[in-house]
């Protein structure tokens, strides 16, 4: 950075104008800094933060941060800054450029690795980012976020009990932690405990009303318990807060349990017209068109579902053998 004094001088004010609520006037300061010395890297990286924070521009905050990392290439906060704004803004591969030479200059950053981790798992790229909230936890043991996310992308690899361990770790720290609430109740339920996975789902809506993934996954827990009206009421909150492709099919399979068929197939529609590549949809649809004796508009569903690349096995499986059924009943 530069040895000017006048500007470090000038920049000394920033923090008490900030303070005060006066962040156009710190923002002012800002410039007036660049002006004297355009390569004075803690004016640039105060201005990005003064953009992204408060003035909500993530756009000029990045531009900011990328002049700040030009003037310290060898600085670690503005490239950590650089890679957070970027990553917001859905630049996820420059972000992760930046998060490595921030990892590169401070390795002990686990802020750093976590968020190059969280990235990294909406690639699917889950062992690559348990790797990351490894290194994250090895600097941070007691990060709750951290122990939460790996458990996470342990589930995602169908690794159960490695998932449930990283769960447990993260709900020693923080009882309340959503993810990992969340993340426990989902396994126990598909390991078919449902009665445990009944528990931590009712005390992770308890205490987040608003999650609707944790909603629809009480539901499936009742469902599968044979309990479909409060599945049904579950299901039915969990849409009231956000409405997804697979909520909607959910709450088509829980009228299927309760033989109300067309209100199935409406339901199944409604999650089709938001995904239409849903294999779960498309199955219920077909399968409520059977129950009903449709046998000619359930052909072309369960033809399309074979063509699936995403459907699971034991779908294809049961979809080839209805698809014969249905030619059966032709004409």
């Amino acid at each position: 950075m530069s040895d000017s004094d006048p500007v470090q001088e000038l920049m000394q004010n920033v923090g008490e104008l900030v303070e005060a609520g006066h962040v156009d006037e710190a923002l002012s300061v800002c410039d007036q800094a660049i002006e004297q010395d355009a390569n004075f890297a803690y004016a640039w990286y105060a201005k990005g933060c003064l953009l992204g924070q408060f003035l909500e521009n993530p756009q000029e905050a990045a531009e900011c941060f990328l002049k700040a990392t030009q003037a310290a290439p060898d600085s670690p906060t503005p490239w950590y800054n650089l890679a957070i704004t970027l990553q917001d803004l859905g630049e996820v591969d420059e972000s992760l450029r930046c998060f490595d030479v921030c990892i590169r200059l401070d390795p002990e950053n686990s802020d750093a690795w976590f968020n190059k981790g969280a990235i990294l798992d909406g690639q699917h790229k889950h062992k690559l980012a348990i790797e990351c909230y490894d290194e994250a936890l090895k600097h941070s043991p007691d990060d709750v976020d951290a122990w939460a996310k790996r458990g996470d992308s342990f589930r995602d690899l169908g690794l159960h009990d490695e998932a449930l361990e990283s769960y447990e770790q993260a709900l020693e720290r923080d009882p309340n932690n959503l993810m990992a609430l969340s993340g426990t109740g989902e396994i126990l339920c598909l390991e078919d405990e449902h009665e445990e996975a009944l528990g931590y789902l009712e005390d992770c809506v308890d205490l987040y009303p608003g999650h609707a993934p944790a909603w629809c996954q009480l539901a499936i827990v009742h469902s599968r318990q044979g309990d479909q009206e409060s599945a049904l009421d579950a299901i039915e909150v969990s849409l009231e807060i956000d409405q997804t492709a697979e909520q909607w099919s959910n709450k088509g399979e829980i009228l299927s349990q309760m033989d109300r068929w067309e209100e199935s197939i409406q339901c199944f529609d409604q999650s089709m017209f938001m995904t239409d590549d849903y294999p779960p949809a498309k199955y219920g649809k077909a399968r409520s068109l059977m129950k009903l004796e449709r046998f000619a508009e359930a052909k072309p569903l369960w033809e399309q579902l074979l063509t699936l690349e995403n459907a699971p096995s034991q779908l294809l499986e049961t979809a080839e053998k209805m698809l014969q059924k249905c030619r059966e009943n032709e004409g």
